[in-house]
């Protein structure tokens, strides 16, 4: 390609015309990390939600959510808000089946519990009224 009386090599044309085309290429690009943080945000936001209603003694949504603002705080490049979200979202979802596994367990204690209660009514009152 030849601008006024200036002509380009063959690998110099093509490398005007890459150029041309990069920032419409980092706009897609731009859009698409938007959209996966966008995304990963709201899965965050709903990990530390339903952490909350598992374990409301425990958890508060709000303070999660604000842990996560605070790693992404540390992040400078996208890519780096992208791995940090990634990352508090596994923590999140870590945490969401922990404190169901420990509500299952505390459950099932209390079930045991009161089964045992139950058994050892019925044996004393047995051996009390034969």
């Amino acid at each position: 390609m030849a601008i006024g009386f200036i002509k380009f090599t063959h690998e110099e044309g093509a490398a005007v015309e890459h150029e041309q085309h990069a920032p419409e290429e980092t706009r897609y690009s731009d859009e698409v990390l938007e959209r996966l943080h966008e995304q990963l945000f709201d899965q965050v936001q709903r990990y530390a939600a339903q952490l909350e209603r598992v374990d409301p003694a425990a958890y508060n949504a709000i303070q999660e959510v604000s842990k996560v603002m605070s790693a992404l705080s540390r992040a400078v490049t996208p890519q780096e808000h992208l791995q940090a979200l990634t990352g508090e979202a596994k923590r999140l979802m870590l945490e969401v089946a922990e404190a169901k596994s420990d509500r299952r367990i505390r459950w099932a204690l209390r079930v045991v519990l009161a089964a045992t209660g139950i058994l050892i009514a019925i044996a004393f009152s047995l051996a009390v009224f034969p």
